[in-house]
């Protein structure tokens, strides 16, 4: 067992947390816990019409990241790269890491059963081994590890980017209501990947 020891802007809390892994990467990497500086933002909004949509699934939240208001919490060395849009698909705006360290973006909504991220990448170091999804029912701080696929992947430019879109292997279970995404220190640059946009879902009925 670590503790790991975290602030709002409201409170302090020491969790003490077991080391977890995710299925995705084949390797044990261990979660370790929201980092002093975490940044409050305000209560997420709901997607429009025009966010993608899955088989069963109504989209409920698409952040395409132009800002971090859709974000209920989120590590703080994040930044929005708007440049070098070319070379990333035309996407006008993703998140970035300001060091090469473990950071993460929280999103919260109701009853989440899925989700679709854009990621960029150009390392060669496995998207699985970099990105990290987990998810909690009670608001908290997610711990549970979900395992996902890639759902699609293609060149997203000629400078040696690719655009991968990932989601669950299988639907979250009811009552998960809270979404981490964790980007882990692997590729050796804070720039590699970038997330371009999240979509999250719920079940049609």
């Amino acid at each position: 067992m670590r503790s790991f020891k975290f602030t709002t802007t409201k409170i302090s809390i020491v969790l003490a947390l077991a080391t977890v892994q995710i299925a995705a990467s084949g390797a044990s990497p261990s979660f370790t816990g929201i980092k002093a500086g975490l940044v409050d933002t305000p209560a997420s909004k709901s997607a429009d019409a025009s966010s993608v949509e899955l088989p069963g699934q109504k989209t409920v939240l698409l952040d395409p990241l132009d800002d971090f208001t859709m974000v209920a919490q989120r590590s703080a060395n994040w930044d929005l790269d708007k440049t070098n849009i070319k070379f990333l698909g035309n996407d006008p705006s993703r998140a970035v890491r300001k060091v090469d360290d473990e950071e993460y973006l929280i999103y919260r909504h109701s009853h989440l059963t899925g989700f679709v991220l854009q990621i960029f990448a150009r390392t060669a170091v496995p998207i699985t081994s970099i990105v990290k999804i987990y998810r909690s029912a009670d608001n908290g701080i997610p711990t549970v590890p979900v395992d996902y696929r890639y759902i699609s992947r293609a060149a997203a430019s000629e400078g040696g980017w690719t655009l991968y879109e990932i989601g669950p292997k299988a639907a979250m279970p009811n009552g998960t209501n809270s979404l981490a995404i964790v980007f882990e220190p692997v590729s050796g640059n804070p720039w590699d990947p970038n997330l371009g946009q999240v979509t999250l879902t719920s079940p049609t009925d």
